[in-house]
Order: C-alpha cells, then sequence, then structure tokens
C-alpha cells in the first residue's frame, strides 16, 4: 500500500492555485478599478498595488469617458487628446483653483496647472532646480 505499481500513473496532489495567482500578470486587476467610480476616483495611478499596461489604459479609457482628461502616474502627468475643445478645462476659475492654493497644498486634480504651480513653486520658493 502506499507504493505505485511500476507502470501506473501516480496522483500527486498539488494544491490549487487561487483564481488571481492562476491568471497572468496582464490579464489581473485591481480591485479600485473595478467600478466607474473608482476608476475615475483614482487619481494616481502608480498608488495602486498592480500597474501594467492593459491595467492603465484601461484606467485612462473609463476616465476619458467620463470626462476626464488628466491622470497622474507618479509625478508623471498623462493626458488623453479629447479631439474636442473642452473651454472650461482651461478656463481662468479653473486657473485661480490652482493659483490660489496655499503653498504646499497638493493640487484639488491632476492638471497641467497643478503641474506648472508645483514647477514654478520648486523654482521661486524652494529655490530648487526643475531639471
Amino acid at each position: 500500500r502506499g507504493a505505485s505499481q511500476p507502470g501506473s500513473p501516480t496522483k500527486a496532489r498539488q494544491p490549487s492555485p487561487s483564481p488571481e495567482r492562476a491568471l497572468p500578470t496582464y490579464l489581473r486587476r485591481n480591485a479600485e478599478l473595478l467600478t466607474a467610480e473608482g476608476t475615475a476616483a483614482a487619481r494616481d495611478l502608480a498608488l495602486l498595488s498592480l500597474l501594467h499596461e492593459p491595467e492603465l489604459l484601461h484606467a485612462l479609457q473609463a476616465r476619458f469617458q467620463v470626462g476626464i482628461v488628466y491622470t497622474f502616474t507618479g509625478p508623471m502627468l498623462l493626458a488623453v487628446n479629447p479631439f474636442q475643445n473642452l473651454p472650461e478645462l482651461y478656463s481662468y476659475a479653473r486657473l485661480r483653483e490652482f493659483v490660489d492654493l496655499p503653498f504646499g497644498e497638493p493640487a484639488p486634480e491632476p492638471h497641467v496647472y497643478g503641474v506648472a504651480r508645483d514647477a514654478y513653486q520648486g523654482v521661486w520658493r524652494a529655490g530648487s532646480s526643475q531639471t
């Protein structure tokens, strides 16, 4: 008993992989990005637990579909070309949202005005090079 006969197959029990582990990396999903609300709230994709090209492209597409053009990925600002005029995106009121923030306070949303503000503050107030 217990010994296998020559020529008979042995059945070694292997633990079944978890569904998340069984998927190739490019098919794995972040729980944060499974809903439209979660995707719209994901302002910085570098903070996700899992980031790969398909997930990044999905997040950019889902955010674009709800009218969000800018997304951070760490210190990098990604922009999706809307192929239409969006005057409210670059309005004077939107500019004031970023200009009027106190020094050191984070930008309210990913936007080119926020990147410009951070660069300006880095040069003007902190005296640090932005290159």
